[in-house]
This record gives C-alpha cells, structure tokens and sequence, in this order.
C-alpha cells in the first residue's frame, strides 16, 4: 500500500508518495497561511547549546522563503537534559503565559 499526502501551498498543491523528500519541492514556496513568530520560546540542556543556536538561527533563515516570520526567541538552558528539567522549565513557561494572559485579558476583546 503506497500512502499518500497532498500538501497545499499559496499557489499550488503537490501529491506527494511516501517514503518522499519534498523539502526541496516547498522550500520557496509560499504558505497559504502563515502563524508568525513573534514571541517563542526553545529549551534546550546546556551540553546542546550550540545546536540550539543553529536550529534557531537556521529557523529565521527559512521561514522568510515559505512567508514565516520567526523572531529571536527566549533562550531556556537546562542545567542538564532530564525529564524533570523539561517539565520544570515548561510549567514555568506556562505559568508566565497564564500570568501575562490573566494581567492582560482585556487584548482579548
């Protein structure tokens, strides 16, 4: 059984059979609707460091082909890459967003 996918892009939609490599195929393309980001945040234990550089630094670079704007996002670094880190860090995440959110419920309207 071949699996399939259709991808819709801005302009045109491609048909795409698993196993594909399609990256090439939509690098430029623009979206049909992008989410930009603003404000983001990447966690990542401190051995990593340099590959969280780069994944960041290589996110803004795409995005601008495919229409994204992805802004510079709020560094996290974990003193180690346990479970318990990562939960740590995103319950206070999401507890700042609560926050924000709660204080600021009045943009919702």
């Amino acid at each position: 059984m071949t699996l399939k996918q259709v991808i819709r892009f801005l302009y045109f939609s491609l048909l795409i059979f698993f196993p594909a490599e399609w990256s090439a195929l939509t690098k430029n393309s623009p979206l049909i609707s992008a989410v930009h980001l603003n404000s983001w945040v990447l966690i990542f234990a401190e051995k990593n460091t340099a590959q969280a550089n780069e994944f960041a630094d290589k996110l803004r670079q795409v995005s601008v082909s495919v229409g994204l704007t992805v802004g510079k996002p709020e560094m996290v670094m974990l003193k180690n890459d346990s479970t318990n880190s990562y939960l740590e860090a995103i319950k206070v995440v999401i507890q700042l967003l609560d926050l924000f959110l709660t204080d600021h419920d009045y943009l919702l309207f």
